[in-house]
């Protein structure tokens, strides 16, 4: 029963548990897909301040989206981001009127 060199160390190799590797290409993937998520949600309120509707539609859109963006146990980034948010559309909506 001769033995080749380096054979105990494949066998040692091949039995190593992997799962430390499963978990980290995990962790990466699903930071990838939160900042792409995080990226449609910011390029969708901008589309929401940018685009005219009547305030009732912006106010529930923007607070939907914003407990999306910050969660729900965040009441005050949200009441924050919809503050802005209408701020931004009425600089917008003037701007638009003297162009106009």
């Amino acid at each position: 029963d001769k033995k080749v060199k380096g054979q105990d160390d494949f066998k040692a190799l091949y039995q190593t548990d992997y799962s430390w590797m499963k978990d980290v290409v995990r962790g990466l993937v699903d930071g990838a897909v939160d900042r792409v998520e995080l990226t449609t949600d910011t390029q969708r309120a901008l589309n929401y301040v940018l685009r005219s509707g009547t305030s009732d539609t912006f106010a529930s859109d923007l607070g939907a989206l914003g407990v999306k963006i910050f969660g729900e146990e965040e009441p005050g980034m949200v009441a924050a981001f919809l503050g802005l948010a209408t701020c931004a559309k009425m600089a917008g909506g003037s701007v638009r009127r003297l162009k106009g």
